[in-house]
């Protein structure tokens, strides 16, 4: 279960820097166009 639990925490980690990075990105191409 244990195990479970740290892969569950580092995918949702993961998609949390992942959208944070996409949101950056449109933000700085917002700013850039």
């Amino acid at each position: 279960h244990k195990l479970m639990k740290i892969a569950t925490t580092e995918d949702f980690a993961d998609k949390v820097t992942e959208a944070a990075y996409n949101q950056s990105m449109t933000k700085k191409s917002a700013v850039t166009f």
